[in-house]
């Protein structure tokens, strides 16, 4: 990469899709980015104030918020933290509650009302 700030680190993680690899981690990034594991740790943890897996998982939450949101692919629960790249479902439910403030399945019944009501308006 050309320039590394914490701005291209997310956007190449995401053009890549490297938050959909639940094995994903640190030095694997750092790898992929040609630069050294640490450097690539204090600039997440200088830039953000979290560490390493706290920014994957914000970008993993924001990618499925996202998709719920164009798409309205309703699924059962066990498919969105797979999708988004979580190795298993409990620390999913808890990053998304973190990150939205609702359950992931408050978040798709409010999409379903959504998309109902304005279907009724047609």
């Amino acid at each position: 990469m050309k320039e590394l700030n914490l701005d291209n680190i997310r956007k190449y993680i995401i053009e890549q899709e490297l938050y959909k690899n639940p094995d994903l981690d640190s030095w694997l990034l750092a790898q992929k980015l040609e630069m050294e594991e640490d450097a690539l740790l204090n600039d997440i943890k200088q830039n953000t104030g979290k560490h390493f897996k706290q920014f994957l998982n914000d970008i993993r939450i924001a990618f499925l918020v996202q998709e719920l949101d164009k798409a309205f692919l309703f699924q059962k629960p066990g498919y969105y933290y797979k999708l988004s790249g979580f190795k298993s479902r409990t620390p999913f439910e808890r990053m998304f509650k973190k990150e939205t403030g609702v359950t992931l399945s408050e978040y798709i019944r409010k999409l379903k009302e959504a998309n109902q009501n304005s279907d009724s308006y047609k």
